[in-house]
């Protein structure tokens, strides 16, 4: 054939062959294939390479704990894991980073950044820098879940951290806590942990078969050996609360409250409730007679048991300079208002009553004034006798600012001199015996006795006075005078 007659590829069209529809899907099918493949080679790699970091990180955090431990303050080791071929299998680590701080093995928080975060590249080793934090707590996690979680060492702890904790427990498990080994029993003898004592609440033995009698003679056993255990302690009071009959010899609390005063430190008493007419716990025991010898013998029990606190209360005066509070039943002697004139630092008293009924003159009652001026507030109860012949008392004060006579029987006020007054709470509580006379007796009126001796004032029992409460009797005014005042306008006869 000619070249003339030969055709030219550019002058002949070629029509392509039609491909069969499944040859597409295994074109797909070995695309997919091949990523997958190469998606698990990456996955298996990486499984490889991960324990390797691990155990590299661990020697780098046992290597820095060592250092640190030794004194030596050694930079913070970066941790470089090298990817591993088939032909070498080695780890590499090294470089320098950020100084160690003493925080690293206290980390508890995760923050572990992509490579790419520090600005590094990866090269043919892929290098991961973990910083102290990440390092932590990988070693922390492992750890923990190797181990069980460890108990709070209590006995590492200072002393003086122990028994400001013994501090908030009650005598009770004191006691219980210094049975568990001898350290304990020996920081439960420090002085300071004892600064609060309350014997009234003492707990008493549990029913049993026991009588009342045989109960009350295993308390006062019990009570007496810790007061004995308080005594050898020596203990620094702040707060002492005890209610006892100091005139029972029998049962000789007397004593032990003597000597455990004796021994404790008591210069830092503020509050103090002295209660040594009766014991609560005791079981009373009534006489099915009554007769004048019985009526003896409560008088002379009475008269003995006063003379015995007179001489109490002049021992504890001395041992409790700085007592600010004080709560006891008086028993208006001169000795005892001596030894009140002794407590300088006194800013709250409450005088209880002692007997039915008392004999209370005016220069006893200016005598307490003038004995006590630093005290704020003053809560007073006295029994007198009512009726015809009932004697009129006056108030004379500076300094006080709360008068409470609400439990006072048969006291009736002529005149106040309490400039400084603010809060008065008072009640018409006649006493009456089955002799006297309730004949009426004229008494003045509260509420001009309240207008020419109070300049202060501003509540009368629970009512809050007005500010023109001295020009104009209101309502409510009113309604709290005829509850408190003796005076003829508010109340028809003394009996009522």
């Amino acid at each position: 054939m000619n070249d003339e007659h030969r055709p030219l590829l550019s002058d002949t069209t070629i029509a392509a062959p039609s491909s069969p529809w499944w040859w597409s899907g295994l074109f797909v099918t070995a695309t997919v294939g091949g990523v997958l493949c190469v998606l698990a080679l990456v996955l298996l790699y990486l499984g490889m390479s991960f324990p390797k970091l691990v155990t590299a990180a661990k020697k780098a955090v046992l290597s820095i704990a060592s250092d640190e431990s030794s004194g030596e303050d050694q930079p913070l080791k970066k941790v470089r894991c090298t990817s591993m071929s088939m032909d070498n299998k080695k780890n590499a680590t090294g470089g320098s980073g950020d100084a160690m701080t003493p925080r690293l093995q206290r980390s508890r928080s995760l923050d572990c950044r992509p490579m790419q975060s520090y600005g590094s590249k990866c090269d043919g080793d892929s290098v991961v820098h973990c910083t102290a934090k990440a390092v932590a707590e990988v070693v922390s996690m492992d750890i923990n879940m190797r181990k069980h979680t460890t108990v709070f060492p209590f006995e590492n702890l200072p002393n003086d951290c122990q028994i400001r904790i013994f501090q908030f427990l009650s005598p009770a498990d004191r006691g219980r806590l210094s049975c568990v080994c001898a350290k304990w029993a020996a920081l439960m003898r420090t002085s300071c942990i004892w600064d609060k004592i309350d014997l009234t609440t003492f707990p008493s033995c549990p029913a049993g078969d026991e009588t009342d009698e045989q109960s009350y003679v295993e308390y006062r056993t019990r009570a007496q050996k810790y007061l004995r255990y308080l005594q050898e302690v020596r203990p620094t009071l702040h707060w002492l609360s005890f209610a006892f009959d100091i005139g029972n010899h029998e049962d000789g609390w007397l004593e032990c409250l003597s000597c455990f005063l004796k021994s404790a430190r008591c210069r830092d008493l503020k509050f103090a409730r002295l209660d040594w007419t009766e014991t609560p716990i005791r079981t009373m025991v009534e006489s099915v007679t009554w007769s004048t010898n019985d009526y003896q013998e409560l008088m002379q029990r009475h008269r003995h048991r006063q003379r015995l606190f007179v001489n109490f209360f002049t021992m504890f005066g001395s041992m409790a300079p700085n007592l600010r509070q004080l709560i006891v039943p008086f028993d208006w002697s001169s000795k005892s208002l001596v030894t009140l004139s002794r407590l300088r630092n006194l800013r709250t008293l409450v005088l209880e009553k002692y007997f039915v009924v008392q004999q209370l003159d005016q220069a006893m009652l200016d005598e307490l004034f003038q004995a006590v001026p630093n005290v704020r507030c003053l809560i007073l109860e006295v029994w007198t006798a009512s009726g015809r012949g009932l004697q009129l008392y006056s108030l004379r004060s500076e300094n006080l600012r709360e008068l409470d006579i609400s439990q006072c029987k048969g006291f009736y006020i002529r005149d106040m001199r309490l400039p400084n007054i603010e809060v008065l709470k008072m009640s018409r509580r006649p006493c009456y015996g089955p002799l006297m006379c309730t004949d009426g007796t004229r008494v003045p009126c509260i509420y001009e006795v309240l207008c020419e001796g109070t300049d202060c004032l501003r509540q009368l029992n629970e009512h809050v006075l007005r500010p023109d409460w001295r020009d104009n009797i209101y309502d409510e005014l009113n309604t709290v005078l005829r509850a408190v005042c003796s005076c003829p306008v508010h109340k028809s006869s003394l009996a009522t």
